[in-house]
């Protein structure tokens, strides 16, 4: 029996170039490939920045069993990706960029951001009935190790798509405004599974003969409890990570010799006399 693989919140994933290789390890790292691995079933791929798992003809209807995300942060400002994504999976916040680009056309019509806004609709549901044909995003992000900036990808969690704005971006290379859309997702909570995103679920929903209420058995737990309840309680399932806020007072303190102390200062001769303006 093939053992189910899982993702660890915050650890780093070789993504390989041979899909093929499902070596447990590859270059010291997890293999993306192994842990997605399927039998019969097509690997798993991030080639893009949004990239929908085949779907499959489930009892209740065509199913997606997941979406991928993917940012590349050294990309940020080159010609291929003109914006910069944010990631604060530890606050349970993600802010991500679609994937339209300059000369593509209307935003809605690029793939990736099409499959988003369909979601959307599922995702800000409060009917619990359409949240249960929500599908879950997966974020990764990828970053440099041992010297290698392709081909790692950090898992930064399972989301939810809470908004969609339309924005004006401008892509400085080519002198031209584009618009695009921004998600804002909501990172869900892994504590009661110990930080670990199990595999078992996306496989029951790439699984034809499961049934969606069945694979969701295998959902982590704040999936679930969304499912339920709904973004009112939203507290109950977003990602929280608790961390000491003591800080030495030398990490604290500007240097007299930066420019940051100097613009500071700047401002406050200035206010001296207008405390109340300042406060405002």
């Amino acid at each position: 029996m093939q053992e189910i693989g899982f993702f660890k919140m915050g650890d780093t994933y070789r993504y390989g170039r041979n899909v093929y290789d499902k070596s447990p390890v590859l270059d010291g790292l997890k293999n993306f490939f192994h842990i997605t691995n399927k039998e019969n079933f097509k690997a798993v791929k991030l080639d893009s920045g949004i990239n929908p798992i085949g779907g499959a003809e489930a009892p209740e209807g065509r199913r997606i069993p997941a979406i991928c995300i993917r940012s590349s942060p050294h990309r940020a400002g080159s010609e291929e990706t003109p914006w910069e994504d944010f990631f604060d999976e530890d606050s349970g916040f993600i802010r991500y960029f679609g994937d339209n680009k300059p000369g593509m056309g209307p935003p809605e019509e690029a793939d990736g951001n099409k499959v988003l806004l369909e979601q959307h609709v599922l995702h800000a549901s409060e009917k619990e009935s359409e949240r249960r044909r929500a599908v879950p995003i997966l974020a990764f992000q990828a970053v440099k190790t041992d010297g290698r900036i392709k081909g790692n990808l950090k898992f930064c969690g399972v989301c939810l798509l809470e908004k969609v704005e339309r924005v004006t971006q401008y892509d400085s290379s080519r002198e031209k405004y584009f618009t695009n859309y921004v998600f804002s997702l909501c990172v869900l909570s892994l504590s009661k599974e110990d930080e670990c995103f199990y595999w078992q679920w996306i496989n029951d929903r790439r699984d034809s003969s499961i049934s969606l209420e069945k694979a969701n058995k295998h959902a982590p737990s704040a999936w679930r409890v969304w499912l339920r309840k709904g973004a009112e309680k939203k507290s109950q399932y977003q990602r929280n990570v608790l961390k000491r806020d003591v800080v030495k007072k030398e990490d604290r303190v500007l240097s007299r010799n930066s420019k940051e102390f100097q613009v500071l200062n700047r401002i406050y001769t200035f206010y001296k006399h207008k405390k109340h303006n300042f406060e405002f």
